[in-house]
């Protein structure tokens, strides 16, 4: 077995906030904004007081500001105060490495964190285990607990690693399909029944959506909260029969909206699943930028022509065992679209 990879692949889309600068408290009616950063150069204009403007540049004696009119020029320290509650805000995507099977965390806007899957069905040696959860708990970010966790389906590979690499953290919202009881991984390995007991012990409030259970292109899930990052459950136990895929076939699948970025991840989604989808939604919306590839890549189960098409995505992500990733179509038009979000 290759060593195990602890990151696959990071996707991160930030909106950066101006700082801004006010006048401070000494202030009574308002600031003189300077041609250059002196006292005795031209007044081009007044600062007034509660108003605010952009910073543009940080001098010794003086902030270079723009305001709303579009005055640009040099404010005095002395008389201003600049804002130190401006955010960054940022989606972060990472694709974790868990050779054949799949995990996602999505660090989101507001801080909180959202984990898809965490399992695989390849043997991994303890030091790798020690290593992927120190990695995954360096990649939360800093409230240190999952918003919410998402099993897309009851496959080992997509949760057998949840026990050991989540452990004691917090979770508000579980997602799953099925029953408890068809999470028994350990069981199928002939070990002790641990994920089992940690399943069912959390504390937590657990969702197991039904296959009317969606949310509309206008709306975003009202349950996992991803700042301004929407999260929207595309279809979940779709499945119509008792066939050797229901068990896929019942996959959560989700898309992730912010700014002007679109990603879906569709677990092992089945054919049928692709289909539900594009009967719900308009093509121009199901237009993404990124595609997690459904059952790690099959072509027979997942992946229809008609549903790539129709996706169009930029980047494709494909966890396996085989091969690791396969990602980049258009690597520069994701730089492109970095920088201006």
């Amino acid at each position: 077995m290759k060593p195990l990879l602890t990151l696959l692949f990071i996707l991160s889309f930030t909106l950066l906030k101006a700082s801004t600068i006010t006048t401070s408290d000494r202030v009574v009616n308002s600031v003189n904004i300077r041609a250059t950063a002196s006292a005795t150069s031209e007044r081009v204009g007044r600062l007034l007081l509660f108003e605010s403007a952009e910073l543009l540049g940080t001098y010794v004696d003086y902030y270079k500001i723009r305001t709303s009119t579009g005055i640009t020029g040099f404010v005095s320290k002395s008389w201003t105060v600049k804002n130190v509650d401006a955010k960054t805000l940022k989606l972060t995507m990472y694709f974790i490495d868990v050779n054949q099977g799949d995990a996602t965390l999505i660090n989101c806007p507001n801080g909180n964190n959202i984990l898809v899957d965490m399992g695989s069905s390849s043997p991994i040696e303890r030091l790798s285990l020690k290593n992927l959860r120190q990695y995954f708990l360096k990649s939360l970010t800093d409230n240190k607990k999952l918003q919410t966790f998402i099993i897309t389906h009851p496959d080992k590979d997509h949760y057998s690693l949840a026990d050991d690499i989540i452990g004691e953290i917090p979770i508000d919202y579980l997602f799953y399909i099925g029953e408890e009881a068809d999470y028994s991984a350990d069981k199928e390995l002939g070990g002790e029944q641990v994920f089992d007991s940690w399943f069912s012990g959390l504390q937590t409030t657990k969702y197991r959506p039904h296959r009317n259970d969606f949310d509309i292109e206008t709306h975003q899930n009202e349950t996992i909260d991803c700042g301004e990052a929407d999260i929207h459950l595309l279809a979940a136990d779709t499945h119509t029969n008792n066939t050797a895929w229901a068990s896929n076939a019942s996959s959560i699948s989700i898309m992730v909206r912010y700014k002007n970025f679109e990603a879906i991840l569709t677990g092992v989604g089945t054919f049928e699943v692709e289909s539900k989808i594009e009967d719900r939604y308009d093509d121009d919306w199901l237009n993404v930028d990124l595609f997690k590839l459904g059952h790690h890549g099959s072509s027979s189960s997942s992946n229809s022509k008609r549903w790539l098409s129709l996706l169009k995505p930029k980047i494709i992500i494909r966890s396996s065992g085989l091969i690791t990733y396969m990602a980049t179509l258009k690597p520069k038009s994701l730089l492109e679209q970095e920088s201006s979000i």
